[in-house]
């Protein structure tokens, strides 16, 4: 409803309707809510039943996981839909994002891993690749501190972890979750290494953002059709 509101009140922009299962640890231990065992069959069929509903059909629906009875948006629909945008970090959900979303977002890549999360999200289909790009203008020196506990609060979720992983820093990943087992909050933060920090959450005078951010951008403009 609110997707479909905003784009009755601006028919000629493009409204992007995120969606993502997020982690078990964001979900259940951080919000208090549940999460499904099988997140990848949950999000096709929440997907599927969502651009249903953004149709303005009157919706029956009977999945697997939800039931919808003659559900009918409450806004009449323009002919141009919201776009349904998944975030995605692993294999099976980019490539997901590609079969049956319109767009996917990327967030907390180096740009050289954007290549491999695009190639998986082709492997599904012709997704709109959207990213989230960390960067600021400032003191780097002064921003490392907060930089490093960000990343750090990112590593100790599961998908997260996996991803950075994959972007080749693994040894660093097992070092800070190691030290966050062992309660040594210190330690885990010390473990997030520059190379991390700059490669992730940019910070730094005008020309090292710009350097930056064409590295991002020139990586999504080589690997998106």
């Amino acid at each position: 409803m609110a997707a479909t509101s905003l784009q009755a009140l601006a028919p000629d922009r493009e409204v992007l309707l995120g969606v993502g299962v997020s982690s078990p640890v964001v979900a259940r231990d951080w919000h208090g809510a549940s999460y499904q065992a099988s997140p990848l069959a949950h999000m096709r069929e929440f997907i599927v039943l969502l651009r249903e509903c953004l149709s303005g059909d009157t919706v029956t629906f009977a999945g697997d996981y939800y039931q919808v009875r003659k559900f009918r948006l409450g806004v009449e629909p323009g002919e141009r839909k919201p776009k349904i945008v998944l975030g995605a970090l692993g294999e099976g959900m980019l490539r997901l994002a590609g079969q049956e979303a319109d767009g996917v977002l990327l967030n907390y890549l180096p740009a050289s891993h954007v290549s491999w999360c695009v190639e998986q999200v082709r492997r599904g289909g012709n997704a709109t690749i959207y990213a989230n790009i960390h960067v600021g203008v400032g003191d780097r020196e002064a921003a490392a501190p907060r930089a490093r506990y960000d990343l750090f609060s990112y590593a100790v979720v599961d998908a997260y972890a996996n991803s950075f992983t994959r972007a080749g820093y693994g040894d660093a990943i097992q070092a800070i979750r190691a030290a966050h087992r062992a309660g040594d909050r210190a330690g885990a933060l010390a473990a997030v290494p520059d190379e991390m920090v700059d490669a992730i959450d940019v910070v730094g005078d005008e020309t090292h953002w710009s350097a930056k951010r064409s590295a991002h951008t020139g990586t999504l403009a080589l690997t998106s059709p």
